[in-house]
């Protein structure tokens, strides 16, 4: 049963960093054409916050389907 739950969690950790790579990819390029002129410290600080908003967001998602998926 614990190593069921182990195998679930690292696939679930696998598929989650190869999802989210290109989705923060995607979101940070939008983001770079809608504020062109933005200057390029705050843009990367944008940016990294965009990616954490992300990561919380699909964490919770996936703590919410593992638990579910494993109870």
């Amino acid at each position: 049963m614990d190593n069921d739950k182990i195998s679930v969690c690292l696939s679930l950790s696998l598929s989650l960093s190869l999802s989210l790579a290109p989705l923060a990819r995607a979101r940070a390029h939008t983001h770079t054409h809608t504020h062109t002129h933005t200057h390029t410290h705050t843009h990367t600080h944008t940016k990294f916050s965009i990616f954490l908003l992300v990561l919380l967001d699909q964490s919770i998602k996936f703590t919410a389907y593992v638990k579910i998926s494993v109870a």
